[in-house]
This record gives structure tokens, sequence and C-alpha cells, in this order.
């Protein structure tokens, strides 16, 4: 019987611009997303810069059009292979950004939406910030201090000094008469000249008592610097005159309630107006005509505030006639997943007008009729109405949802959510009324992190994994007959990280660093490891049914094993996938594998022979996955996803239950950047070579995948052109007497 997958979409308060894939035979609906964490934003040649830090699948780096400020859209993104984006400036034609990982990267925005790279300075070093003056490029390194470049030629960067900077080197700013102030914590507002660069000066330190600095702004006159009281969450911003070299003075310090420290904090100078995104403190405006006597024009958020109000801000900046601001989108918690535009027409009183909510990591999902219970990094417990599942929405206060840090996994029974997540917290909701969550209890045991759970009966079964002096990894058991009093009732030391767990009867299975191991419940105050296999890496999940266990290894893939005696494990099969299997779910024959890069589906009918029968790609690091009622929940970095598995007569392409027909071979994405997935199908077992290479024959592909034999259906391999550069290249797959060659484009 011919079957259809079939995304229909998720949700959010942003559509990003992205979308879902779709295969020769997957059909893609849509998508939409939660939100993520940025980490600065810039308005420069007429486009809103975000260094977003957590989404390396959307770009690390963004261009937003803001022409129409009240539906801000990515405009061009760049991405950063294994770094992340962290603080931005910009000069004339230039934007600097620092990528943690990478150094900082110069980009030439005379075209903006470009992205062409003019220079770079590459360190594993964290960048904390910079500027330039005219042709000096000044860096304040979190390890070496600070360093001077001539820029004259970006492609070309050359060295003239290092300097050691005391404390914390959190941001510098400098004077268009070479006074350079560089915010270093506890140590103070550090002063130097830079008339000659290759021998900075310090002309003095400006110190607070019991304050320290971490963000800096000036203009040729006066410097402006956020303070922190040391240990007390509270604090402001000072006024230091810069006229009268080497007489530097402190002229004024108003306060904004609830300060936090870096990277926490930022001002925007303009003119007369200083805008300060005071984390807790919210979105402040002030008026410094008068640098003795600042006064507050008006705000946004604060911590005081009841309710949604309650807006937290960590960096602004200004321009265009709007002002712009990072703030967390969710009530009370720390991340920095939002941009807000504001307009300032009226400095009294700047109010929100559009907003850019980019992805949330989502680690779990599970279903249950007309609602999907979602565990989202940073939002904790979303529930979701999916009754209309092209357009599922958010039902409940957020506020309401909120789970103690990260939600890793949750479960879904008899009106109540299991929620577990970091620091080893299990939240039990009541969800009876959907739109009003209501939290009846809450389990914890100290700092470490719940990665899986399962429920049989009254018992719930938790895994973790820790740093001491936490146990390296666990298995907790937990009596949840009365949910408001959920009570421990036994613990297992494993040794080794535990990622996964499935109970069957009196046993338990879980996918650890070890493999596989099989526990003995049946008495549940006194579990008992019976037996372990291992299965070539860490294992990460496992699946229970009739006497067979399905583990997703990264290494070995898929492994199939008959657990009718617990103490003899025997191996049945294996099949490896093209990503990094986190989950897997089984349904019918069909098991659906969370594989980092796609949503795999593999036929397990026989479980001697395995076979994919499809492979969805997925933009966001996929790794939970669930199945309820023909809906198949594939939670990753990019959201929460719905897809349909349903006969054919629904519509759209089929995914063949029987082995691929022809021989064919396809890329995704393509042009791509750096990485690409390499797709083929194969009727039949073949040896199979793949090669690629570049655009003079010259071979790149080099142990991209060395001759092997492949079982029959489709399998894919990822290319990496992280040490590439952009252009043309070809791929060559070569199966038993068929060869098929295409063209790939790499974009950098």
């Amino acid at each position: 019987m011919l079957k259809t997958i079939t995304v229909i979409t998720a949700l959010c308060c942003f559509a990003y611009a992205g979308s879902c894939q779709t295969t020769d035979d997957v059909l893609a609906l849509g998508s939409t997303v939660f939100a993520a964490d940025f980490y600065d934003v810039l308005y420069h040649a007429g486009y809103l810069w975000i260094a977003d830090g957590g989404q390396y699948y959307s770009g690390n780096l963004k261009a937003l059009d803001v022409s129409d400020p009240e539906n801000p859209q990515i405009a061009a993104s760049d991405s950063y292979s294994g770094g992340s984006a962290f603080r931005l400036d910009a000069e004339g034609g230039l934007l600097l950004v620092s990528v943690k990982g990478h150094g900082l990267k110069i980009y030439d925005t005379s075209d903006p939406l470009s992205m062409t790279i003019a220079g770079e300075y590459v360190t594993t070093e964290t960048i904390n910030d910079m500027d330039i003056l005219g042709d000096l490029l000044l860096l304040l390194s979190q390890s070496s201090g600070l360093l001077i470049f001539d820029i004259s030629d970006p492609g070309n960067l050359v060295q003239l000094s290092q300097t050691s900077i005391s404390g914390s080197r959190y941001s510098l700013a400098v004077t268009s008469d070479s006074l350079l102030t560089i915010a270093s914590g506890t140590t103070g507002l550090h002063i130097y000249s830079i008339a000659d660069p290759s021998a900075p000066r310090l002309m003095d330190t400006v110190t607070l008592d019991q304050k320290g600095f971490h963000d800096v702004v000036c203009n040729d006159t006066h410097a402006y610097a956020v303070y922190r009281q040391v240990m007390i969450n509270s604090g402001g911003f000072a006024v230091v005159d810069l006229s009268d070299p080497p007489n530097f003075e402190i002229l004024a310090q108003p306060t904004a309630f609830g300060v936090d420290p870096f990277p926490d904090n930022g001002l925007f100078l303009t003119g007369d107006t200083l805008f300060f995104a005071a984390t807790q403190g919210g979105f402040g405006v002030w008026d410094i005509s008068d640098p003795e006597n600042p006064s507050r024009y008006g705000g946004w958020g604060g911590a005081w505030l009841p309710g949604n109000l309650a807006r937290w801000s960590t960096r602004c900046t200004a321009g265009g006639g709007n002002a712009y601001n990072i703030s967390p989108d969710r009530l009370l918690t720390a991340t920095k997943n939002e941009a807000c535009v504001f307009d300032i027409s009226d400095l009294t009183d700047p109010t929100p007008i559009g907003f850019h909510d980019p992805p949330d990591w989502v680690h779990g999902a599970v279903g249950d009729g007309d609602f999907a219970y979602v565990a989202s990094s940073n939002d904790g417990l979303l529930v979701v109405d999916i009754s209309d599942p092209e357009n599922p929405e958010i039902v409940g206060g957020e506020n309401q949802l909120f789970v103690n840090l990260s939600a890793t996994s949750v479960l879904y029974e008899d009106s109540y959510a299991y929620v577990s997540g970091g620091w080893t917290t299990l939240k039990i909701f009541d969800v009876s009324d959907p739109a009003d969550p209501t939290v009846v209890s809450t389990f914890e045991e100290g700092c470490a992190t719940y990665s899986d759970m399962v429920k049989q009966d009254d018992l719930v079964l938790v895994t973790g994994h820790g740093v001491p002096p936490s146990p390296p990894g666990w298995l907790t058991l937990l009596d949840v007959a009365d949910v408001q009093n959920p009570s421990y009732t036994g613990f297992l030391n494993l040794g080794a990280g535990v990622y996964g767990v499935d109970v069957s009867g009196l046993l338990a299975f879980i996918a650890y660093v070890d493999g596989l191991g099989i526990i003995d419940i049946s008495n549940p105050s006194n579990p008992i490891l019976m037996n372990s296999r291992p299965t070539g890496g860490t294992a990460q999940d496992v699946v229970v049914r009739d006497d067979l266990a399905y583990v997703a290894d990264p290494v070995n893939g898929i492994i199939i094993m008959d657990v009718s005696d617990p103490y003899s494990i025997n191996p049945l099969a294996s099949l490896q996938t093209p990503g990094y299997p986190y989950e897997i779910a089984l349904s019918g024959d069909s098991l659906y594998i969370a594989d980092s890069t796609a949503l795999v589906v593999m036929n397990v009918a026989d479980v001697y022979n395995p076979f994919i029968t499809d492979i969805v790609p997925v933009e966001g690091k996929a790794q939970g996955v669930s199945v309820d009622n023909g809906k198949i929940f594939l939670c990753d970095k990019y959201g929460f996803h719905i897809y349909s598995h349903e006969v054919l007569a629904i519509g759209g392409f089929a995914v063949s239950e029987t082995l691929p027909s022809s021989f064919h071979i396809a890329c995704y994405p393509n042009p791509f950047n750096p990485t690409t997935m390499i797709t083929f199908d194969l009727p039949v077992a073949s040896q199979v070579t793949l090669n690629v290479f570049d655009i003079s024959g010259a071979r790149v592909g080099v142990g991209l995948a060395p001759t092997r034999h492949y079982n029959p259906g489709t399998h894919a391999i990822t290319f990496d052109g992280s040490n590439l550069s952009s252009g043309i290249y070809f791929y060559r797959l070569e199966a038993g007497e068929n060869t098929a060659v295409g063209k790939m484009v790499l974009l950098k």
C-alpha cells in the first residue's frame, strides 16, 4: 500500500522565511517556528543586523529588512560552521562580526545583501568588542587583551600592537581624539591614549566602589559606561568627562533597576540620546544633552511591571527612524530570543511596533487528540491546539507554562502532562483546561539533567546524566499514583550517561554510554541491571515491542535486537542512517527516526532486513520524534513540525513501503553552505562509490563514501564543503552498472 508523509506545519509568532523540504516521495506543506537566542543587534546600511548565536541552520548573521517596521523579514544570512556570532560593529562600508570559535569576520556592505567577506582575523579566542578609528581596527580579546591592526586593506590586516588589559575586558569605545575607553568589570573603566597605535598608553582608570563596568559608548567629550553593584542585582550607567585628559571625572550615575552583568546589557548613543538596554530594567531612553544631569525620557518593560509588561532588554541600537532591542519573549526568562522594533517618534513613550521571533530548540512532543504537548528549550511546556493541523495554535498563558530551565521530555496521560528538564526537575501539569495548564506538583533531584522518561501504570521512570557531584548517569523511579505528591521509589546509578528509556512489563530498557541495558524493575525500590550489550557508540534511544528492542546509535545507526531472553541479547540486524539518530518512534512497520539532518523512515516489517523508505531533510538538527493517531511530531532546533502519514487518497506524493523501483540520485540543499545531503535510491543491492569533483576535475570528496556494499533502499551521505571555496562541484555515484552525475553549487 502506498502512503504519504506530509509536513503539515508547526507554529509561532513570526513566520520564518525558511521552508519545509520536499523530496521525491515527501510533500512539505509548510512550517513555522518557536524562539531562540540573539547576542547582538545593529542598524547599519539600511538593514537590521542580528548576531543569532544559537541558530546555525538559518545563519548566525542575519540581515533584516525593516523597511516595513511592523513586518521585519530576513533578507540575507551567513553561517559559520562550529561558530557562534557574538558581537557586531560597523564603520563606513564595513561590518564587523565577532564569531566565537572563528575570530572576526569583516564584511563589505556596499551591497549589504551580498554577504561579501572583505577580510578576517582568525583566532579561537572570543572577541568581546571591536571598533574602527580611521585606518585602525581595535579588538578586545577575552584572552589577549587589546589588539590594534592596520585595516587600510581589510583583506591584509597588519597587527600593530598587543596590550594586556587587566580585568574582564568586556567592551571598548574610542573617541576621534584617540582616547580609548575599556569597560573591564571590577577593575574599572580603563582610559588609554592610542595616538601611537604601536604603543597604547594607559592614562587613568576610573573606578566605582563595589561596582563593575560592563559596557561603554562614547562621543568626543564623554563616556557612558554601564555599571553593576557587585553581588547585588542593581546598577545604572556612569557619565565620565573625557574633555580634559588626563583629568577624567565621573559627572553622574543615574540608576536603572535590575541591571545584570555582561553580556546581558548594552548602550547605544546617537546625538544627545542614549538608549539603554538594562536587562531586568527594561529598555530606556535618556536625554544626555546635559551630561551632568541625564534625564530619562521614557522606557518600555522592566521586571517590576505586572504580567507580560515585565519585559527584559539585553542589547539595543537605533537607525532609520526607529530603535531596536533584543528582548526575551517569555515572561521572566533570561533567554535573548526576540528582536523588537520601536517607534520613537515620541521618546517619552517608545512603542514596540514589530517583532522578529526566531527559532527555539524543541526537544520533544507528544500528541493526544486535538492537542500536542511540546517540551521547549526556552519556553518550557507549550500546549498546542492541532485540531486544524495546518494552522496549529499555542493555547494557554505563556507565563503559566514556564518549566525550570530547559524542558527536555514530555509525556501525556489522563489530562496530565509530565515535563522533565534541566536541573533534574519533573513538573506535573493539570491540562484538563489546555488554555490554563496548572502545575500540580514538582519533583527535583539536584543539579544535573533529565534526558528521557516513560510511564507505566503509576510508575514514572526518568533517566538522567550529569557532572560531579551528581552521578554520571542514572535511572530514577517515581510513584505518581498521587499526582500532587509524587514520591521517590527507587534509584539505580548506571555509572555512565543515560539518554533513552522504554519499559515492557517488569523490565526497563535503557540507551546509554555502554549501549543497551536491561533493568529488572519488579521491585521498584531496588532496580537491578540484569544485562547490557554494547552498540558501538553511545546509544541515544530505545523502543521495545514484542521481545524486540530498536536502538538508535550514532556509530551503527539503528540496531534491532532480540531481547526475549534478557540474559542473552541477540542482535538481528543493523542499518546506518545518514545522520546522527537521536530519537526513534515505532508505529506499525515503520520506524521514524529524528536523525539530526533529516526525518528518516525505515521499514522494519522484516527485522532481519530493514530498509529506509524515505529521508526528509530538515534544517534544524532533528532530535525528537513521536507518533500519535497518524501524525508524526518532529522536534528540532528549528521548531515543532507535524507530518501526516496517511493513505495516498489524501493527496500528495507517495512514500512507498516497498523498495525503490529505479536508480536515482539528488542532493539537498542546492545551492548549499557549507553542507548538503546527497541521497540515492537503489532498487537492488550494489557496490557503491560516491565522489565529488571540482570544476577542474580534481577530486575533493576523498573518503566521502569508500566503495562498499549497500542494501536496496534509500540512502544519504552528508558532504561538508567547509574547507572549499565557493563554486560549482560535481558529484558522481557508481552503483553496479549504473553511473549518475549531478551538479551542486557551494555559496559562501
